[in-house]
């Protein structure tokens, strides 16, 4: 599958985010779940409109790799899935520090004021 760049952020965002909630001892269930696309677009990516958060976990959702449903534009009990886990960990094999990088370099992640950065 080929992901646009905003799928990309979204998907990067979630991945980094359980990879540092697994390395401060979350347990897996816990690591994987992020709300609704609402909360991720306010605390994760403020840059992208909130509308467009959604439109991604469901494409992402229907590629299999985080689990969702839909109502009103909004995209709730977001997940990531081990179809999702297994992508990024094959992406970024060397985990957290190059997935930072990426997001930095080819994403663009740090001039568009993401919280990730702040």
């Amino acid at each position: 599958m080929k992901l646009t760049r905003d799928e990309d952020k979204l998907i990067c965002v979630l991945y980094r985010e359980y990879l540092k909630a697994i390395d401060n001892g979350a347990p897996r269930e816990k690591a994987t779940a992020f709300g609704h696309s609402v909360d991720i677009q306010k605390s994760l990516l403020p840059g992208i409109d909130p509308e467009q958060v959604a439109a991604d976990c469901i494409r992402l959702r229907d590629e299999g790799f985080i689990g969702c449903f839909q109502a009103k534009n909004i995209a709730y009990t977001v997940q990531l899935e081990n179809k999702g886990i297994r992508q990024m960990e094959k992406r970024f094999p060397k985990g957290l520090e190059k997935l930072e990088e990426y997001m930095v370099q080819t994403l663009e992640m740090a001039q568009d004021g993401y919280a990730l950065f702040k």
